[in-house]
Parts: C-alpha cells; sequence; structure tokens
C-alpha cells in the first residue's frame, strides 16, 4: 500500500511539475497565457437567459493562477467571459 502512495504521489507532483513548466514556458515564448483554468462546460440556461446571451455563449472560470495576467486584471473565479477580441465566446477554441 506504501509503495502505491508514493507511486501516486510521484506521478501527481510530476504532473504538477509539468503544468507549472508549460504555463512558465508560455510566457517565456510570447505565446498568449491569462492565467486561468476554464469550465469546458456550456453555461447553464438560467445564466444564459439571465446575462441575454445566445445560446452556449460564454465559458466560466474556475481557477485563477497566483499572480498571472488574469489575477492582476481582477478576473475572480466563476467570472464568466463572454467576448475575446471582439468575437463572442462560445468554447475554447476561440481563446
Amino acid at each position: 500500500m506504501r509503495t502505491f502512495l508514493k507511486k501516486l504521489v510521484g506521478i501527481v507532483a510530476g504532473l504538477l511539475l509539468t503544468l507549472y513548466s508549460c504555463s512558465t514556458n508560455a510566457e517565456q515564448l510570447g505565446r498568449p497565457f491569462i492565467g486561468v483554468r476554464l469550465d469546458p462546460n456550456p453555461l447553464p440556461t438560467l445564466i444564459t437567459r439571465h446575462l441575454q446571451l445566445e445560446p452556449n455563449a460564454g465559458l466560466r472560470i474556475i481557477n485563477i493562477q497566483r499572480g498571472g495576467p488574469a489575477d492582476k486584471a481582477g478576473l475572480e473565479k466563476d467570472d464568466i467571459i463572454i467576448s475575446f477580441q471582439g468575437k463572442t465566446v462560445m468554447n475554447m477554441t476561440l481563446l
């Protein structure tokens, strides 16, 4: 059981380091990087109706990277991105 837990912790730590280095490399290479994790699921119909959005428009932020551009800009968890560079956000492919 201990061996399994050690392997699991090693795998998780490796994944976290890989994700961190990918985000760091994206910044260094000049690729767009805003430091958010987005919910790939469509917004609930109740929210799109309330905000008067087109069906399937908008993406909800589920996590913000501390110190990243989104954090510095004041974005918060559960904010909804509805447009990017003047285009309506319908899914993550536009970002």
